[in-house]
């Protein structure tokens, strides 16, 4: 005669499971309690934190604790385990650690690109012109790296009259990089398959106009996959840095090399791979390519013969961060800026000499923003991971340059994007939301506005924001208000890190997918 189990012992074997919905429960909760100020990426890592907890409560209940057959369990665990490999491809993450995942059925991006280049137009490479006007875009975050673009009149009216495609968007493919846009031609990398492609599309139609390669792949389960610099073209030639190290100078109109060279030969590579695009500098190319072995080579900047490919001048032994080279003059003194996973520090740009340097640390050295010049001795720097911004004072005694950090907050905390200056005010991403931020005394004069982690250029009064979810956007640079003048639709996917590109009034833009061309001026 069987006996029956107490209903406390019945209760007990589910306290497991009841306890995995509580978790699901409270992290559902509390990201929604979360103050505003709260980063959304913080807000992802206890979602995911409570799922994955309540994952492991319920597999232990089902496996262990509940009174089913071990047959069942085993083919229920089964079923569940192959379902997973055999729909999901890949599970990608945005800028706010959020997933995203990739079907088995959806078409691979590299027979999305072969078929549209088997339809694309044919065009010939000798009608390549490099002429560069003073509203082309010819390297990462333009001339000066601030993000100020030139150009006629933009439309500000986008929803009465939607800025059209100059051509229609078309896949391309993976990777972070921009374009750089000189004469009629525009440049970028991507990943396509096992190799990092340097491509020349054609500004009028968007077709490919010529392509170099090299084995190379670079991927991050978090970051993805792909180069994440952008091209530099100066005069006929363009310099272009992959993803793992790949350094090389191309002719602009062939995209034949005419040197090549292995930056991190002997050396580990950073988590997210090479990220300082190439500084063009007089006869100079300038890279940052990092000491993240701690060898003490003096290496870690390199300073090359812009035509030769001879090295110049190298200095150095920090890990790179993720920004890039920068030259601007303060105190009268052109300085080369280098902002680093240690510290931001200044050198003579002609020999590599060090002129200061100040700590600047933050998790796995990820310094991502460029800094900003403010007047002619102050500098402003940014960083997000729980380091926040300040603004340094440089002076001069004799030979020697001197610095002092005049205030400190964390209220401008760039991660993925640079800010922007005009006017006296700074305009940036803060963890995705827009913010006018006083320099004198660092203060918010508004914050508003969620973007994701987006990218922004300033032309005139107005700035450009490409947002993370695809929708390029039209802020006005004022301090007393907000306003957000319009804003559309111009990629699909809700993973958009690239730069964007504005040059002669047309956006370029593009992401780790496709690829667009819009007419923004006014008409």
């Amino acid at each position: 005669m069987s006996q029956e189990i107490p209903s406390t012992v019945k209760h007990r074997r589910l306290y497991l499971p009841m306890i995995a919905i509580g978790i699901l429960g409270v992290a559902f909760i509390s990201t929604r309690m979360l103050p505003e100020e709260y980063p959304p990426f913080v807000k992802s890592a206890v979602n995911m934190s409570g799922f994955l907890l309540s994952l492991i409560l319920a597999t232990t209940w089902w496996v262990f604790f509940s009174r089913f057959s071990w047959l069942l369990k085993f083919e229920v665990v089964a079923i569940i385990i192959s379902s997973y490999y055999g729909l999901v491809k890949e599970v990608e993450f945005n800028g706010d650690v959020e997933p995203h995942i990739i079907w088995r059925w959806e078409k691979p991006r590299e027979d999305k690109i072969a078929e549209h280049r088997t339809n694309a137009p044919k065009l010939q490479l000798d009608d390549i012109s490099l002429i560069q006007g003073p509203e082309d875009f010819p390297n990462y975050r333009n001339r000066n790296l601030d993000g100020v673009v030139n150009g006629p009149e933009l439309n500000v009216d986008w929803k009465t009259n939607p800025p059209q495609p100059y051509w229609k968007p078309q896949p391309c493919g993976a990777g972070y990089s921009g374009f750089s846009i000189v004469g009629n031609i525009a440049i970028t990398l991507e990943q396509r398959a096992d190799r990092e492609v340097v491509v020349a599309y054609d500004f009028t139609t968007g077709t490919e106009r010529w392509i170099y390669s090299w084995v190379a792949r670079h991927y991050d389960a978090m970051g993805g996959e792909g180069p994440m610099t952008t091209p530099t073209i100066d005069g006929d030639l363009v310099y272009v840095l992959g993803g793992t190290g790949h350094f090389a100078c191309l002719d602009a109109k062939t995209g034949k090399p005419s040197w090549e060279i292995d930056l991190l030969k002997d050396n580990k590579n950073l988590q997210w791979g090479m990220s300082g695009s190439p500084l063009i500098h007089k006869d100079l190319v300038i890279v940052n390519p990092g000491e993240q072995d701690a060898k003490n080579l003096g290496r870690a900047i390199r300073a090359f013969d812009k035509k030769t490919g001879e090295l110049r001048w190298q200095t150095g032994n920090n890990r790179a961060g993720y920004t890039s080279p920068q030259v601007t003059t303060i105190l009268g003194t052109e300085m080369l800026l280098i902002f680093d996973g240690a510290e931001i520090a200044a050198y003579n740009p002609l020999t590599g000499a060090k002129y200061w340097a100040r700590t600047w640390t933050t998790n796995q050295g990820i310094n991502v923003a460029q800094p900003i010049p403010i007047g002619n001795d102050r500098l402003f720097i940014t960083s997000s991971y729980g380091v926040g911004c300040g603004l340094l004072k440089l002076s001069k005694d004799g030979d020697k340059f001197n610095q002092e950090e005049l205030w400190h907050n964390f209220n401008l905390r760039c991660r993925f994007t640079s800010p922007v200056l005009y006017e006296g005010f700074i305009y940036g991403l803060d963890e995705g939301m827009l913010v006018c931020l006083d320099p004198n005394d660092g203060k918010r004069k508004w914050k508003a506005g969620r973007y994701g982690q987006g990218q922004l250029l300033r032309q005139g009064n107005k700035l450009i924001i490409q947002a993370e979810s695809g929708d390029l956007v039209m802020v006005e640079a004022n301090p007393a208000e907000f306003k957000e003048i319009s804003r559309f639709k111009a990629l699909s996917g809700d993973k958009t890190w690239n730069y964007p590109s504005l040059a002669r009034g047309f956006a370029w833009v593009r992401n780790h997918n496709e690829m667009a061309c819009y007419d923004l001026r006014k008409k």
